[in-house]
């Protein structure tokens, strides 16, 4: 295909390689491609029909992750006051986003993490409890049974009484 910024001519080759023929597809005539990104944008979305883009619930069947933390050992859940100053301890403040600049506020922001090099999810179960909740979304987000939806975990989060950070939601 070779394409310039205005005309566009793509050439098709026949399934024996030769030469099938070209078509030109070009703009209005002042150049203004706007209006087709438009028109073409427009049609592509008017193809798309309701759905869902989120899913949560109750998870009623959840079994204890086994959480261990470099550092500390076995945590328990729920989480005790001691085991979260320990956690405290060894975390790093989240960055909190203020318009074009990350920065952290001890002032008001009481939000730590872990990364995940740091923490053990050791609980067998836990791991089906995770696929069981994809396949539960994938369902939900009508995505089929064929999605090839990839978890993984990334980073824990501990955010203090009352606090959780939009950048986390």
């Amino acid at each position: 295909m070779e394409c310039n910024i205005r005309p566009c001519k793509t050439t098709s080759r026949g399934s024996d390689g030769s030469h099938a023929g070209s078509e030109t597809v070009s703009s209005s005539d002042n150049g203004d491609y706007s209006s087709d990104i438009r028109d073409t944008l427009r049609e592509a979305l008017s193809s798309i029909g309701p759905g869902t883009f989120a899913t949560s619930g109750p998870l009623p069947q959840a079994v204890n992750p086994g959480l261990v933390v470099e550092g500390i050992g076995k945590i328990g859940l729920p989480l005790s006051d001691r085991d979260a100053v320990d956690i405290i301890r060894i975390s790093h403040k989240t960055p909190l986003d203020e318009g074009n600049k990350t920065t952290t506020n001890d002032g008001f922001q009481r939000s730590w993490a872990l990364e995940s090099s740091q923490v053990q999810l050791n609980n067998p179960k836990w791991s089906q409890t995770i696929q069981e909740l994809a396949s539960l979304a994938a369902q939900q987000l009508d995505l089929g049974s064929s999605a090839n939806l990839r978890h993984e975990f990334y980073r824990m989060h501990l955010d203090g009484p009352g606090d959780h950070a939009d950048s986390h939601r």
